[in-house]
């Protein structure tokens, strides 16, 4: 079925999005990013794994708009273009983007388009935010486990940082019989969130 003008338009925005954010996508296979408010080090030494669903997300994305972009060009009877990335794929559809809008296969095209851009994003701009999110009170543990379970809030803070701070007196801990030093789940999340 063919695309009307809003959605045309909204193809638009999708493929500037997918030719944006790419090339991201090589910077994220690089460079692990180095979670909020922790120092990176620069020391030589052995680099964390390759991650996976970056890579993933890069092959998929590659897949669609490559994929979509040969059909155009095999429809409209014109060479198929030497497309090396998502990004060079997602420009040459944008330039032909009416066309591609009064294709048959155009609704088809624009949801996979949509949904590659949409994981795209999510891949490069996690969603961080975690406003709604209220731990539960008088929830206590030890730096490590309190680390854990603001890691599952999407609050990214190590133990060791919550040690630090603790020194600091920046958050209150408490003492147990058996010498652990634990600390308050809601405070260090609310910490976390005022400090990012």
């Amino acid at each position: 079925m063919q695309l009307n003008r809003d959605q045309t338009h909204q193809l638009g925005r999708t493929l500037h999005t997918i030719e944006t954010l790419t090339p991201h996508l090589n910077t994220l296979l690089t460079t692990p990013p180095a979670p909020p408010n922790i120092p990176t080090h620069t020391t030589p030494g052995p680099r964390p794994p390759l991650p996976i669903h970056i890579l993933d997300t890069k092959l998929n994305t590659e897949q669609i708009v490559i994929g979509w972009a040969t059909n155009l060009a095999a429809d409209l009877r014109q060479p198929t273009p030497q497309l090396t990335s998502a990004a060079h794929a997602a420009a040459w559809l944008h330039q032909h983007i009416h066309q591609l809008a009064e294709q048959d296969w155009a609704t088809d095209a624009a949801d996979e388009l949509h949904d590659a851009a949409d994981t795209l994003t999510k891949t490069i701009n996690p969603t961080t935010n975690t406003e709604g999110i209220t731990p539960p009170a008088n929830v206590e543990g030890t730096a490590r486990h309190i680390s854990n379970a603001l890691k599952l809030m999407r609050i990214n803070i190590s133990h060791t940082t919550l040690r630090k701070l603790a020194k600091e007196g920046k958050l209150t801990t408490r003492r147990r019989s058996d010498g652990a030093i634990l600390f308050q789940l809601d405070e260090c999340a609310n910490y976390a969130k005022q400090h990012r």
